[in-house]
């Protein structure tokens, strides 16, 4: 039999993109002759090698000439209706209830504390009234959550009226109209696409997706792809319902149902894919949980790299530093925490790290921050091992509240107390296996206040991390789900993956 040939797309450099180059390697152990397409970052194609994946970098200008511009709102017309009367009104409502919502929580959570404080004190009838106020306060505020977020999926739900010309009629017109970045994609990616003559397409994120459909409609049914979701791109909309955001939306709307499978990043995520598009069927979940972590010790680890002495308190954040990842919110809570140090591992030329080292110096606690470059997607565990805790202080927005992010898995594997916030998936697994607090998010003194908690008594939450947990989130466990999938589009065994999970460097075409 043949080995199949499967590519996989990404509308980035790849570099740093784990889901991406995992899954690559995944596809290659599995016996695939593999290709990872990306973008580069000249006016040049870029080719290089992956161990035995061929990567290629187009350069992925906008469709034509470049003039065209995504629409604006004058230009299309296009207006939110909502589906119920139940639903927000406008985006900026939809925010100013979102604060409403967060300053409510925080203050039923002080109420809460109190009364439990009281129950404490009092006996008798005074004990049984503390109880009654304290399932009021509760049943209160999972009321008031509830209709939150009936509001909230109503909103993210509503149809989009758009001013549609003859043109939009067909996907690539309405790229070019719409989202012209997109059709860039599909002009340089099809042409490297249909030269290798893949068998199967995985396709990560919406924007990979016309591209995977076009390359599929050209071959007659012969090409299968798959759509792998990683955010909710309703969600994006109603973050920020700007016409590219929209299109985006809208874009999600007409490929997703085409593919011949989706998959996502989370059970929450799942559902909402499958009743906000329409699917027939369930996406299959495959977790963006990190390579098993190897006993060997790795060269040199987080507190050598930032040269920190064993005993220094060490917080530790991998990862993308923007504002909704909430880092702003440690920053200010550092001048409350005495002696403990923050690393943020990140993209040291981003203009976000900048502002976050400018942040800290504004506080007189620069010296107390430790900014390091990224490492390998499979040496971030070990890496970061020696750390006494680990971070992710997100804010609140609906793709955060269903996100069971890499960064906590990667906290697992290393075996790391955490510190997170209160959105939704996050701060339920934090409470479920009890291997670290939560925080009210954007709050720097409850931030302060849960950190020094894990800080003064880690090996408490570090014994949350049994065996089986720990195993059950590992990349090799989510490889299964992924090579069922593969195998039921291919409709052909692939060879079982031997060894351990390992990601070879990158290295020149010779």
């Amino acid at each position: 039999m043949t080995r199949p040939r499967i590519a996989v797309i990404v509308g980035n450099q790849i570099s740093g993109d784990s889901r991406v180059i995992k899954s690559a390697v995944s596809a290659r152990r599995m016996g695939a002759d593999v290709i990872l397409i990306g973008t580069s970052p000249t006016s040049e194609r870029q080719c290089s090698r992956l161990g035995d994946i061929v990567v290629v970098r187009v350069p992925a200008a906008p469709s034509g000439s470049g003039a065209r511009k995504i629409v604006s709102r004058s230009d299309q017309g296009w207006a939110i209706r909502p589906l119920a009367p139940l639903a927000f009104r406008s985006t900026e409502q939809y925010g100013r209830s979102s604060d409403r919502r967060t300053e409510r929580r925080a203050r039923t959570r002080e109420r809460i504390d109190g009364v439990k404080s009281a129950m404490r004190r009092d006996r008798g009838v005074g004990k049984v009234r503390h109880r009654i106020v304290l399932d009021v306060l509760r049943m209160r505020s999972l009321v008031l959550d509830a209709w939150f977020v009936l509001r909230r999926r109503a909103f993210v739900r509503s149809p989009i009226r758009v001013g549609r010309t003859p043109r939009q009629d067909s996907l690539q017109a309405f790229l070019e109209e719409r989202l012209p970045f997109a059709a860039g994609f599909v002009e340089a990616m099809v042409p490297v696409l249909e030269e290798f003559e893949p068998d199967l397409i995985h396709a990560h994120d919406i924007f990979m997706a016309p591209v995977a459909a076009t390359v599929a409609q050209r071959s007659r049914g012969r090409v299968r792809w798959i759509y792998d979701a990683h955010e909710w791109v309703a969600g994006l909309r109603v973050e920020r319902a700007i016409p590219k955001t929209v299109a985006a939306d809208e874009l999600e709307r007409r490929v997703a149902g085409t593919a011949d499978a989706v998959m996502t990043v989370g059970e929450a995520m799942a559902d909402e894919l499958l009743s906000g598009l329409g699917l027939s069927s369930r996406p299959t979940v495959v977790l963006n949980a990190p390579p098993e972590m190897s006993s060997a010790a790795p060269e040199q680890r987080l507190r050598s790299a930032a040269g920190l002495a064993p005993d220094v308190p060490l917080l530790v954040y991998p990862g993308v530093v923007k504002p909704k990842r909430g880092l702003e919110t440690v920053v200010e809570a550092l001048p409350r925490l005495e002696g403990v140090h923050l690393a943020v591992m990140a993209d040291l030329a981003s203009p976000h790290v900048r502002d976050l080292r400018q942040r800290a110096a504004d506080r007189g606690v620069d010296a107390r921050l430790h900014l390091l470059p990224y490492v390998a997607p499979d040496q971030i565990a070990p890496f970061i091992s020696d750390a006494t805790a680990g971070i992710y202080p997100l804010t609140h927005y609906p793709n955060a509240e269903m996100a069971l992010p890499t960064k906590l898995l990667e906290y697992a594997q290393a075996r790391l107390p955490v510190v997170v916030s209160d959105t939704r998936e996050m701060a339920e697994f934090v409470r479920r296996h009890g291997v670290g607090e939560v925080f009210v998010s954007e709050d720097p003194a409850d931030f302060a206040v849960a950190a020094q908690a894990v800080i003064d008594d880690p090996d408490r939450y570090r014994a949350g991390y049994s065996d089986a947990l720990v195993s059950g989130y590992t990349w090799e466990e989510q490889e299964r789900h992924l090579q069922a999938l593969y195998e039921s589009l291919l409709g052909q065994a692939l060879q079982q993956p031997v060894g351990p999970f390992s990601i070879p460097a990158e290295s020149p075409t010779p």
